[in-house]
């Protein structure tokens, strides 16, 4: 990433009205780290799954989430999230989705 590019990240995100958050589907998502790229919060990082995690996968994405390392990207900084979808647009495999915050 470039230095205007790094500078200009995140600049178009605005606190969202609606209060929606990002939610990682754990049997689409591969870790690719995307997510961490270009979110300008910190909402996301890439992690080991937890064995409860990885027991509740289906058979298949049991398979993927092994070829991938038992790794997922999690959201500890959720609470600074702005709702601007970058993530959403970034995420190759379509993991990531907005949902209603609770």
């Amino acid at each position: 990433m470039s230095g205007d590019e790094a500078h200009n990240k995140g600049t178009h995100c605005k606190p969202d009205t609606s209060g929606a958050v990002p939610r990682v589907d754990p049997a689409k998502c591969e870790a690719k780290g995307e997510c961490v790229k270009v979110c300008p919060y910190e909402v996301f990082e890439v992690r080991p799954r937890t064995s409860d995690e990885i027991s509740g996968l289906g058979f298949l994405a049991h398979i993927k989430a092994r070829a991938h390392g038992n790794r997922i990207a999690g959201t500890p900084g959720i609470d600074r999230c702005h709702s601007c979808s970058d993530c959403v647009t970034a995420c190759p495999e379509g993991a990531i989705r907005l949902v209603p915050r609770n």
